[in-house]
């Protein structure tokens, strides 16, 4: 890969009167495409972990409902209440 890079900045400065700068320039150019690829991944990679964890948060909100018993007794009497 690094090869065909390597021939393609070449070709896009070969016969140029600034060749050295040229390459100079399309390498740094390659550097900082780099540095901000891993940025954006890093960037991705923390509002992963944020909806992650705020989907752990929300689990014990959603709890399902539980089942109660309760006895009833009426003061009146059965078949009155």
């Amino acid at each position: 890969m690094a090869a065909k890079m390597e021939a393609q900045d070449d070709a896009a400065c070969r016969g140029r009167q600034d060749y050295a700068q040229c390459r100079r320039n399309l390498t740094a150019y390659r550097q900082q495409v780099l540095a901000e690829k891993q940025q954006d991944q890093a960037r991705a990679q923390a509002v992963a972990d944020g909806l992650a964890a705020a989907g752990r948060a929300m689990q014990s909100i959603d709890q399902p409902p539980q089942t109660v018993n309760v006895n009833v007794t009426c003061a009146w009497g059965p078949g009155r209440c």
